[in-house]
């Protein structure tokens, strides 16, 4: 069970102060201004709007419980929890405050170690990224955009989704591979929801929103997994491998 209380703590709910180089903010600016723009829903169907009622711990032992009773000889190979001061650190670097069930996660785990009987947290291939990863995986994405109009609306709106080519307030926090990655977003369209959790894949013009939030997409994959008896992305023979 993640113990809930290990996100107490004024540190780390306060509101970070920015540090984001020059370019980021002038960058961020420029988006402000253009996701005010009349752009025309593209999808409007494109929105998950499960909402889990359920509080994060309880999505969680039902996921783990889920696990054991359907995969019994599978893991999720979690690392250890991270640091406080370095979950801190990483929310200033990219220059937002995550949900506090993302806290929760990495208060917990410090995201996963894939290898032989480990199954990806995220389902479909997703596998949970450590801090390091975030970190890396987001100042890689900033440095292959600055310089161009990166971060124009360049297919509008697309649901809860703007279609942006990349955007700094998408961070990373599950990837399938290095062009694949669910990323928390905080630029979401009226439609969407700060910390929303949306399909970020380079090079390809659809921005999917995948849930509300981290508890609403464990609390769904949950679901899925206990009704099926399948997990996400895995098929029944896979499962008997």
């Amino acid at each position: 069970m993640i113990p809930a209380g290990r996100v107490a703590g004024g540190s780390i709910h306060r509101t970070l102060p920015g540090i984001l180089p020059v370019f980021l903010m002038l960058a961020l600016a420029g988006c402000e201004e253009s996701t005010n723009a009349a752009y025309t829903d593209k999808r409007p169907s494109n929105i998950n709007n499960y909402s889990e009622k359920r509080s994060f711990p309880a999505v969680w032992d039902d996921l783990v419980e889920a696990r054991e009773e359907h995969l019994p000889g599978a893991s999720f190979c979690l690392n250890a929890s991270a640091d406080l001061d370095e979950l801190v650190q990483v929310q200033r670097e990219v220059g937002q405050t995550f949900p506090e069930d993302v806290r929760e996660l990495y208060l917990y785990a410090d995201g996963q170690s894939p290898g032989e009987g480990c199954l990806p947290l995220f389902g479909e291939g997703y596998w949970f990224l450590s801090l390091d990863e975030v970190r890396s995986r987001w100042q890689m994405r900033l440095d292959e955009h600055q310089g161009r109009m990166a971060m124009e609306a360049l297919y509008g709106r697309q649901g809860a989704v703007y279609g942006y080519e990349w955007h700094p307030a998408w961070i990373p926090l599950a990837a399938r591979d290095h062009n694949d990655e669910l990323a928390l977003d905080f630029v979401p369209t009226p439609m969407g929801a700060s910390g929303q959790i949306i399909r970020y894949l380079d090079q390809h013009r659809d921005r999917d929103h995948m849930a509300l939030g981290l508890r609403d997409y464990l609390g769904q994959l949950e679901r899925q997994f206990s009704q099926e008896a399948v997990f996400p992305g895995m098929s029944r023979d896979d499962e008997q491998d």
